[in-house]
Formats: structure tokens, C-alpha cells, sequence
């Protein structure tokens, strides 16, 4: 029946299979029901109880029923589409005042940062604002220390919606985390709205040095949508700006993204000119991170002129992102390898980079 649905959400055929049971329940096991569906997943036993009070008659019938499933502590619906069926007959009202209730009731036992996620989610149902702006930002790191990049990108954007009550400086964090998980799992376009918001803000603040790395930042968004003219614009604004500062590591990766833009478009002489500057920028200043990108960029430009350094360059590129735990790098140097590996018809190379990538 849902594959069978053209509408989004549960299918109203499903819908009425659900709601038809739950109308059989007393009241007391329907507020059960309306209460665990406001939480995803499964709701503990400790929890029912300390909102309804004693509710285990409810729960025996609830489960009795069918509706729920009990695992130790822990209830959960037999199926994720019934909870979304139950939750959708709620009022906007109800829907608010449960996830309060939840909330209280979580923050009773004394604040867990480990459940920030779950904490966000109440806290937006219940329309605290407050709460939504302390939990979601810590929630977004928690996710993206995981990997789950796409999760940390919507809890930014959760946080976001509240965001104008932050100072500038604030905002800007949050911006620049939602703009960088976006850019990590191609959601190009959303990133380059974070940055261009970011970008008037650091300008609304004279901060020129965060002004030239925004910038750069637009310009590695602009050439991933295809628009070649923008990044080089983008591109030299950014070096323009940074060089009028005491030379640092937002110069050093400016420097570094004009020799991506060569090296991307083939002109290697031009690619190693600009990161022989920042590889030695970078190395002056201890700036493990652009050292590895500009190494990356230098060693392909130096494989496009058939240079056999440039294999030691990526390799070393490779080896620092390793080291140093920069996710990101470590995917672009063996997507990098590969591929230059593919070229040379280097098999063997190309099996271990695709094992090891």
C-alpha cells in the first residue's frame, strides 16, 4: 500500500488499518499510544510512567493489541508506520504538549549530553527554542564526529531557524558547519546559501581574513556547480583580499585553490607555481591541512606533465591526511591516486588504492 501511494507520509488506506484498532483501545491506552508516537524508535517504560503515572493496565492493553511490542525497559510500535499513523491524528496543540512532557521529563534525570539529538527533537516539537539553540549545534558535531554527515547538515539547518537571535559571531559558526556538511555530502547548492549568508556577515563584522576564506570557499562551490568563471572571480578576490593581511593560513589554502583551479584545468605550470607558495606558506605556519591539499594539487599537476614526483606528492599528501585524521583529504588523495592510476594503466596500483580508499 505505501509503494502503491502517490501522496507522501503514510498511505491513507494503512492510516485507517491503524486508527481502525486504536479506536477499539480504552482512552487511557489511546493516550499511551499518543504519547509513544512523539517519540521515534522506542520510548522506555521509565519514561510512560513518569508522565501518565501508573501505566501499566494501559500498556498491557496496547500490547495485548497488538499496537505495541515490549523488549525488556524499552516499548516500541511493531512497525514505524503505525507510529507515524497514531502521531498524525494529533493536533498541532497535543503534538506540542507531549513533546514537552517528554522533554521535561528527560532533563529531570539530569542533562546527558550523549541525547542530544533525541533532545533537539523534542525540543522542536515543544517549540523551545531556548533548548533547540544549546542541544542542536552539539547534536551536528556528535554526527559529523560519526560520519553521518547528512544528519549534521539538518541539525544545523534546525539550529539555523532560530539563528537570528545569536550575536553575528554566533551565526557564522553555525552557518560555516551547515555550509562544510552540506559541501561533504553534495548539497552543493544549500552550501553555497550558507557561505553567501556567511559572506555577509563576516563583512558586516570587517573581519577580512574571514571574508578572504569565505571566498575561497565559494570559489571550490562555484567550479563543483560547473561555473568555471565564478570560482577564478571568487578565486582571485579572495588572494586579493588575504594578501593586504599578515601572510596566514587562509592566504596559504588561497593560494592553494588557485593551483586546484589550474591543476583542474590542466595548466600544470601555473598549478605548481601557486602551490609551491603555499606548500612553503603552509610549512612556515604548521598548516598540516593546507600542506595536504596543496601537496595533492601539486602532485596531480606534476602526473599531468608526466612527472614521476608527483606520485610522491600525493602519496605524502595522503599519508599527513592519515596522520592527522582530515576525513576529507584522505578521501580526495586516494579518488586522486586512483584515478591517475587508471590512467597509466597501473592496475595493480589502482586495486590497492580502491582497497585501501
Amino acid at each position: 500500500e505505501v509503494l502503491a501511494s502517490d501522496s507522501p507520509g503514510v498511505s491513507m488506506t494503512v492510516r485507517d488499518a491503524v486508527l481502525a484498532r486504536v479506536a477499539r483501545l480504552s482512552p487511557a491506552a489511546r493516550a499511551l499510544l499518543e504519547l509513544a508516537s512523539v517519540v521515534p524508535g522506542r520510548i522506555e517504560r521509565w519514561l510512560l510512567e513518569n508522565i501518565l503515572g501508573s501505566a501499566a493496565p494501559a500498556l498491557e492493553e496496547c500490547l495485548s493489541s497488538g499496537m505495541l511490542l515490549l523488549d525488556h525497559s524499552m516499548v516500541a510500535f511493531r512497525h514505524e508506520l503505525a507510529r507515524l499513523a497514531v502521531e498524525s491524528t494529533l493536533s498541532p496543540l497535543r503534538q506540542q504538549a507531549l513533546h514537552a512532557q517528554v522533554l521535561q521529563a528527560l532533563l529531570s534525570r539530569g542533562e546527558d549530553i550523549s541525547q542530544a539529538a533525541r533532545l533537539v527533537h523534542h525540543a522542536t516539537g515543544a517549540q523551545d527554542e531556548a533548548l533547540v539553540l544549546r542541544y542542536a549545534p552539539l547534536a551536528a558535531q556528535q554526527a559529523s564526529a560519526k560520519g553521518a554527515h547528512r544528519e549534521a547538515a539538518a541539525q544545523y539547518a534546525t539550529a539555523l531557524r532560530y539563528a537570528d537571535q545569536l550575536p553575528p559571531e554566533r551565526q557564522v559558526e553555525l552557518l560555516e558547519g551547515r555550509a562544510h556538511e552540506c559541501y561533504l555530502t553534495s548539497q552543493v547548492e544549500e552550501a553555497v546559501q550558507a557561505r553567501l549568508s556567511t559572506l555577509r556577515l563576516w563583512r558586516r563584522l570587517d573581519r577580512a581574513d574571514k571574508v578572504g576564506q569565505t571566498l575561497r570557499w565559494l570559489s571550490r562551490l562555484s567550479w563543483v556547480l560547473g561555473k568555471g568563471d565564478e570560482a577564478a572571480q571568487y578565486a582571485d578576490e579572495a588572494v586579493r583580499i588575504l594578501e593586504t593581511l599578515p601572510p596566514g593560513s587562509e592566504l596559504a589554502m588561497a593560494y592553494s585553490n588557485r593551483a586546484q583551479l589550474y591543476m583542474l584545468a590542466y595548466d600544470a605550470a601555473q598549478a605548481m607555481q601557486w602551490g609551491e607558495r603555499a606548500i612553503a606558506l603552509a610549512e612556515s605556519l604548521g598548516d598540516v591541512e593546507t600542506l595536504v591539499h596543496a601537496l595533492n594539487n601539486v602532485g596531480c599537476a606534476l602526473i599531468n606533465a608526466q612527472d614521476e614526483q608527483g606520485w610522491v606528492n600525493l602519496e605524502r599528501s595522503l599519508h599527513l591526511a592519515l596522520e592527522h585524521g582530515l576525513e576529507d583529504h584522505v578521501g580526495r588523495a586516494y579518488t586522486n591516486l586512483t584515478a591517475f592510476a587508471v590512467d597509466v594503466r597501473d592496475y595493480p596500483r589502482v586495486a590497492r588504492y580502491l582497497q585501501e580508499g
